[in-house]
């Protein structure tokens, strides 16, 4: 038994709950940045595709729209991912 009174197993307890509330943080973090950087790179796409409209270069369109749709397919699986953290979570 440890000095509480409790079983041998219960010490590392605390330190669990710090490593799930860690991995938590972190993984939030890097989804923040990975949503910016989807972001970002979704509206750098958008500028070019307006330009490429206005110069009628239909190469240009159809690969930035190809893009952008390659992006709004990110977005889709990193809030996957993340509502499968949060499940995992419960």
């Amino acid at each position: 038994m440890s000095e509480k009174g409790g079983s041998p197993g219960e010490s590392g307890l605390p330190f669990k709950e710090a490593e799930k509330r860690t991995h938590k943080f972190l993984s939030s973090l890097y989804f923040a940045f990975l949503v910016d950087e989807i972001a970002t790179k979704h509206q750098r796409l958008e500028d070019e595709l307006i330009v490429a409209v206005l110069e009628d270069d239909e190469g240009t369109v159809k690969d930035r729209q190809q893009q952008m749709d390659a992006c709004d397919l990110s977005f889709i699986l990193a809030g996957s991912v993340l509502d499968l953290e949060g499940e995992m979570d419960s």
